[in-house]
């Protein structure tokens, strides 16, 4: 089974994606900060991170260029998710993330990206 980490401060949009995942079929491990980024994905070891772009002090787009700067865990396929298409940067890919969502976003969308990268891990 498939696992996915779920990095959003937002418990709604953890409940939300967390069930849809579940019913696709993943196993799901969720975090509402950054704090322990990267303990976590060790113990763990997901498959893909869906990683908000804003955690409250906590910088999505810093979280995804450490764990790309780790040679045993930059392989992990990371989507980030921004608020609004105002908080959308170039520099997304310069920091790693393989893929980018704006919400409002179609849930069935995300699930095939899902589908997509974690078929290469």
């Amino acid at each position: 089974m498939k696992k996915i980490l779920i990095v959003d401060n937002e418990p709604t949009t953890q409940d939300e994606l967390t069930t849809t995942f579940r019913k696709e079929g993943f196993e799901v491990a969720t975090l509402p900060n950054g704090q322990n980024f990267i303990g976590t994905i060790r113990e763990i070891l997901p498959d893909l991170i869906i990683l908000d772009i804003q955690l409250g002090k906590q910088d999505g787009l810093q979280l995804c260029k450490e764990l790309k700067s780790i040679q045993d865990l930059k392989h992990i396929p990371v989507i980030i998710v921004y608020a609004s298409v105002k908080l959308r940067t170039s520099s997304t890919v310069e920091h790693g993330a393989e893929c980018t969502m704006v919400r409002p976003f179609e849930i069935s969308y995300l699930t095939e990206k899902v589908r997509e990268l974690t078929s290469k891990t």
